[in-house]
């Protein structure tokens, strides 16, 4: 059986699908921008490079939480609070204007992070609980095109959105 066909007949994995989508494109959009954004302030690869260790850090405290709190609550209600958590973080790169408000950047990356630790078990451990089980193969092999996917598109369209439109926008459309 085919991706294509697999994934049209799992109507229930079909939201999930999108939905990460469109968080994973924001995401995308919003690191591009935000070292757009860094290389502008500070005209340095090291603070590029601590903001990349401190989007590293949160996966290895909180991932495993996430694990823990997918088994215990609802996994739509935490994909979806989580979002809605960290929608408004990105939003406050905008106030980041000169080098002395690095630090803020690093610590709203680093919340970012945090949710995004929790958000990537929980979701994952929404997938066999949407997806019947003799097409989970299937599934999974989908999921790891859209990561792929994602990150080739949503990186290249948020660094050109950024580049011809301005740095704010990648952050106003997460």
């Amino acid at each position: 059986m085919s991706l294509f066909k697999v994934w049209k007949k799992e109507e229930n994995y079909q939201f999930l699908f999108w939905a990460g989508i469109i968080n994973g494109i924001g995401n995308r959009f919003t690191q591009v921008a935000l070292f757009s954004l860094l290389f502008q302030l500070t005209g340095s690869g090291m603070a590029i490079g601590i903001v990349l260790a401190l989007r590293m850090l949160p996966f290895l405290l909180f991932a495993p939480l996430g694990g823990i709190m997918a088994d215990r609550f609802s996994k739509k209600t935490l994909l979806i609070t989580l979002d809605l958590l960290r929608a408004p973080l990105v939003v406050t790169f905008l106030f980041a204007q000169h080098s002395e408000e690095v630090w803020m950047i690093y610590a709203i990356a680093c919340l970012l992070a945090c949710g995004e630790a929790l958000y990537a078990p929980i979701r994952v451990s929404s997938i066999p609980v949407l997806v019947k089980r003799d097409r989970l193969i299937h599934v999974n092999s989908i999921e790891q095109a859209l990561v792929g996917s994602i990150l080739v598109i949503g990186s290249s369209s948020g660094g050109l959105i950024a580049h011809y439109v301005g740095l704010s926008f990648p952050f106003l459309i997460r």
